[in-house]
């Protein structure tokens, strides 16, 4: 079963904390949903920039804050947060997205069937 676990829209970092940190490997994928330029690093050369220059280190630190901060704030919508609360939070957080990314996709993100969001649209 498909899920979605996050968009990255334009100009944004995407990558595992975990298999990062913990040199295990990602076991998800990733998906470009409109045309993308993607860059690729390293993994031994992305540690080596953090090891020789402080300001990526960081660098690296604020963007892990970043990420986890972002993954509590969604497991908290997911638990406390009823499914129109989340698909407006969606629309505030990613208006572009959610006016160019699939229904299904939203859906998924949201926790809710693609008939749900269609009658949650309506009644918002």
């Amino acid at each position: 079963m498909e899920s979605n676990k996050a968009f990255i829209p334009e100009n944004t970092f995407a990558g595992s904390l975990a298999a990062y940190n913990l040199d295990l490997p990602i076991l998800y994928g990733v998906q470009a949903l409109e045309p993308t330029m993607l860059l690729a690093a390293n993994f031994s050369d992305f540690v080596a920039l953090f090891e020789q220059h402080p300001i990526f280190d960081r660098l690296g630190r604020k963007l892990a804050e970043w990420l986890l901060i972002r993954k509590e704030l969604r497991a908290r919508s997911l638990l406390q947060q009823q499914a129109t609360e989340r698909y407006l939070d969606f629309v505030k957080q990613y208006p572009d997205l959610a006016k160019r990314v699939p229904q299904y996709h939203i859906a998924s993100y949201l926790g809710i069937t693609e008939v749900s969001l269609s009658r949650l649209k309506r009644t918002a």
